[in-house]
This record gives C-alpha cells, structure tokens and sequence, in this order.
C-alpha cells in the first residue's frame, strides 16, 4: 500500500514535504527530425557532351536536439565524516533528488542514488502523493546550517547523524489550478534530522525526523 503524508499547516508541514530545488527538465518540445538529403542519378554522358555543372550542396540538416531528461543528480560524497563538522556537501545530493522528484512528480527520479531504507521509501510514497494530487514544487529552499551532530566511522556500516536547519522562504508548492498550498504566515525555517549511512563509500540519507520545535 503506498504511504502518503497529510499536508499540515506551518513550518512542520513545509519542513515535512523536504521541499528542495535541484534542476528542472529541459523543454518539452519535440527534437527535430533530420531529414536525409534525395540523391538524383545522373545518366552517363558521353565524352562530346558539355560537363555537367557541379551540383550545388544542400544546406546540411539541423541536428536533433537531445531531449534532457531529468539531469544528473550531484554524486554522494564519500570519505570519513568529522563530528561538528560542516555537512552542506553531503546532504546536498538528497535535498536534490527530493526536489527533482516533486518538482517533476511525471518523471523517474533515480532516488536510491542518494537515499536508502525509510528514507527512500518515504521519498517515493511523497513523490507519488504529490503526482496523484497534481501539485509542483517551485523553488529551493536554502541551507541555513548542516551540521554532523554524531559519527561513527568504525560502525559496520558507518554512520553519521546531521542537524539541518532550512530555510523555505522561496519555495511553494502549486496546485494543479495554480494557487499556492502554503501559509504565508507561517515560519520559513524549519529544522529537521538526518541519520546517514555509508554504502560502498557514500553516504546516503537512511532516515529523516523533525524535531517537536521545528524552529532553527
């Protein structure tokens, strides 16, 4: 059964639907088609006849344009992770495939690239609520501060838990008719609590929790 979040006023809310901007997919139009250029034989002249004139080339047909799908997420980082240290980088890579996926719910969003577990089966079931009910994310929300609060590097495997505070000032969320579906009045940060856990060498986001006060 596929699990769906209710949409909760405030900054909880905001701060629930993680709503991140990464990229957007390029424009819908349809690539060119390259037509081939129509060769004419010639018949063969005899040697008396006047030569025939060079023919004139064709002006070479446009190439396609590729179609851009959904762009590549940023890669995870990799490597040990120091307690109280900056963590900007290492959740970047999920805030981006979160906002890809609610920014352009119609489009597959190779999610398992930067979250594992609960975290990634939460990511999925939000993207899909939102597709069903027809609504867009527009905008990004930036980071206050990230924060790695705990670290275990001789864990099997390791894992690391961050502090993150955003901030959602220029994000909203868009119903199908175009009206936004955030409060106005409501705070725009919001914190939140990232556990993370080494795979292969990159950190993924396993689990993600909000704090009783949101606020940061």
């Amino acid at each position: 059964m596929r699990r769906s979040r209710v949409l909760t006023a405030g900054a909880a809310c905001v701060a629930a639907l993680g709503i991140a901007w990464a990229v957007a997919a390029a424009g819908s139009d349809e690539p060119p088609t390259a037509t081939a250029p129509t060769s004419t034989q010639e018949a063969p002249q005899s040697p008396s006849s006047e030569p025939s004139p060079a023919p004139t080339a064709s002006s070479p047909s446009p190439s396609p344009t590729p179609r851009a799908s959904a762009a590549a997420l940023p890669s995870p980082v990799r490597g040990a992770l120091k307690k109280d240290g900056d963590a900007d980088d290492v959740v970047a890579p999920f805030l981006d495939g979160e906002a890809l996926a609610r920014s352009s719910p119609d489009d597959d969003t190779d999610l398992d690239s930067v979250a594992t577990g609960v975290a990634l089966s939460d990511l999925a079931a939000e993207a899909a609520d939102l597709a069903e009910r027809g609504v867009t994310q527009e905008g990004r929300p930036v980071v206050v501060s990230a924060t790695v609060t705990e670290v275990d590097m001789a864990g099997k495997p390791p894992t690391a838990v961050v502090a993150l505070c955003l901030d959602y000032a220029d994000v909203d969320l868009v119903a199908e008719d175009g009206t936004s579906m955030v409060d106005p009045s409501a705070s725009t940060r919001a914190a939140s609590i990232l556990e993370l856990v080494q795979q292969d060498g990159a950190w993924l986001v396993s689990r993600r929790t909000f704090p009783d006060d949101p606020s940061c």
